[in-house]
């Protein structure tokens, strides 16, 4: 399940309070020109947990182009599908 909320950061401000009642295990932030970067991991959610988080240039999600060269971003959706886990095992440690 995907559930999405929009917030803006005013210019005068460097944080952001987001409050939100459904469990959750992923946060993802867009930033600007559709760059994202992964905010929060949760293996179990615990209700009323308050979570500071700084946003730093290694949280940014890669794009997949930045993953693949082209012979593969050229593949059928479905043979790439067999293969974007082996960035997630090459990096992991780079992950944690």
């Amino acid at each position: 399940m995907r559930e999405t909320t929009l917030r803006t950061i005013p210019l005068t401000q460097d944080s952001l309070v987001v409050y939100w009642p459904r469990p959750f295990h992923l946060v993802f932030v867009e930033l600007h020109n559709s760059v994202y970067y992964l905010a929060v991991t949760k293996k179990a959610y615990k209700a009323s947990t308050i979570i500071v988080k700084l946003i730093n240039p290694i949280d940014r999600c890669q794009h997949i182009n930045e993953l693949f060269n082209q012979t593969f971003l050229q593949l059928h959706l479905l043979r790439r599908i067999k293969y974007y886990h082996l960035p997630c095992r090459t990096y992991s440690s780079e992950l944690l």
